[in-house]
């Protein structure tokens, strides 16, 4: 015989259960069992009319709110990478089983090592074969994302590709083999880099990654003097990266949607301009050199663009200024010539 009530927290449901005999009591835990995947709790309280009673179900309720707020976020996110690598296709229905396990983990904790987003230590081996498996190769894995970022940008009159590059440096892990050189050689630092294209729309909604690759430098490559670099073909430099990327976004861009690509001053390259007026495709690159011009009265880029008026203002915070460094907080931009 129990004869204390019991609280039964079912949901943002809160009712009180008279337990008179073990076989109510039976009862009540069969009941939890079948529900348990709804946050089900039975918890013992003071008497009918006690304060902490009142406090009891105070408590649970605003704890049962926050769990079904966590809930609904984990619930959104398992779709989102469930819906997104839904058609991946590695050649083996585990290996794509896998693939959208190990997206549903890490959409949860981004941020998070394997080990950490993992629920446990036989996910996080089952993570790891997956990687190292021959058929789970990255072009495989972002296939269905890139189609879904196309599908996206479909939906847009007018889409931003954004390239840059980034650098992973594994400095700290001297065993990784694949790696080569990154950052100024007296560094002696080790990594690889990753050039993306990542899909926004012009008000800043992100879309999805267009394009990815990874490019590792040669290890004890000679440095070059600009005089000899301007002599090698695109193809040889690194910076040929810039074009494939770009080749990659309009070969992927969908009928009817304006995609201009947008780099940093590292693209800042004759080839990528040229290629820009074969295609045509619309092409907005940060300018690093004083470039000539086919303009019979200026004919420099630098007096030409000083000379338009300011037409965007933009308010910057530099966190620090060095005289190697000069900095122009203005942009001053003139209309596209017609036709």
């Amino acid at each position: 015989m129990f004869s204390d009530p019991l609280l039964c927290v079912w949901g943002l449901t809160i009712c009180r259960l008279q337990a008179c005999s073990i076989i109510d009591f039976q009862s009540c835990i069969a009941a939890a069992e079948c529900v348990k995947q709804l946050e089900t709790y039975l918890l013992p309280i003071s008497p009918p009319g006690a304060q902490d009673e009142l406090n009891w179900k105070l408590s649970l309720s605003n704890r049962e709110k926050k769990t079904m707020a966590t809930n609904h976020q984990d619930s959104s996110e398992k779709q989102w990478a469930a819906e997104e690598f839904a058609q991946v296709e590695l050649k083996d229905a585990r290996l794509n089983w896998r693939c959208q396990e190990i997206a549903i983990a890490l959409s949860q904790q981004p941020g998070a090592a394997i080990n950490q987003a993992c629920e446990d230590w036989a996910d996080t081996k089952a993570a790891y074969r997956f990687f190292d498996h021959d058929q789970a190769t990255a072009e495989r894995i972002q296939a269905p994302h890139q189609q879904r970022t196309v599908e996206r940008m479909a939906q847009h009159a007018r889409v931003l590709a954004v390239q840059d590059p980034t650098y992973l440096n594994y400095t700290p892990h001297p065993q990784t083999e694949g790696l080569g050189p990154i950052g100024k050689k007296s560094q002696k630092q080790r990594g690889f880099g990753l050039h993306s294209t990542l899909a926004i729309t012009p008000e800043g909604l992100p879309l999805g990654v267009l394009t990815q690759a990874v490019f590792i430098r040669p290890e004890d490559e000679p440095a070059h003097r600009p005089e000899a670099c301007r002599l090698l073909p695109i193809e040889e430099k690194e910076s040929y990266r810039w074009l494939q990327a770009f080749e990659q976004t309009l070969a992927l861009a969908p009928p009817g949607v304006e995609v201009i690509t947008v780099c940093d001053r590292e693209a800042d390259i004759y080839e990528l301009f040229a290629l820009a007026q074969q295609r045509p495709a619309p092409l907005l690159v940060r300018a690093s050199s004083n470039r000539a011009l086919l303009d019979e009265h200026v004919r420099k880029l630098w007096p030409k663009v000083e000379g338009r008026p300011i037409l965007v203002t933009s308010a910057c915070i530099f966190l620090a200024m060095t005289s190697a460094r000069r900095v122009r907080p203005w942009c001053r931009c003139a209309p596209a010539p017609s036709p």
